[in-house]
């Protein structure tokens, strides 16, 4: 049940091994980009996460829900907007965070 987070280059690829729905059972971006969703995913859900960051079936779909309502509510937005000012560059794409999202939901659970 519990998917693979594995780096190959400069691409992050994340496939549950059993997903819901394998439509969106793979998650893949950049390193930055990870690196980007991830944070927002450890500040967002970090009651959610446990030490060895195993992500049940469970857990991954309150992370999917909490990201979607933080998009819905504009918090992602405030959020995106504060770490662009710290780091001068275009931090994180709201995009990716729905892919991520869509993920999580249909994962049935992975490990990062």
């Amino acid at each position: 049940m519990i998917g693979t987070l594995t780096k190959t280059g400069s691409q992050v690829f994340a496939t549950a091994n059993d997903p819901i729905d394998t439509e969106y059972s793979d998650f893949t971006c950049s390193s930055q980009d990870w690196l980007s969703v991830w944070l927002y995913v450890c500040e967002s859900c970090e009651d959610l996460l446990n030490e060895d960051l195993h992500i049940n079936e469970t857990t991954a779909i309150k992370i999917a829900r909490r990201l979607q309502e933080s998009i819905d509510s504009g918090s992602f937005e405030n959020w995106k907007n504060k770490w662009n000012n710290v780091s001068r560059e275009n931090f994180l794409n709201e995009e990716i965070v729905k892919r991520f999202i869509s993920f999580c939901g249909f994962s049935g659970g992975f490990q990062v």
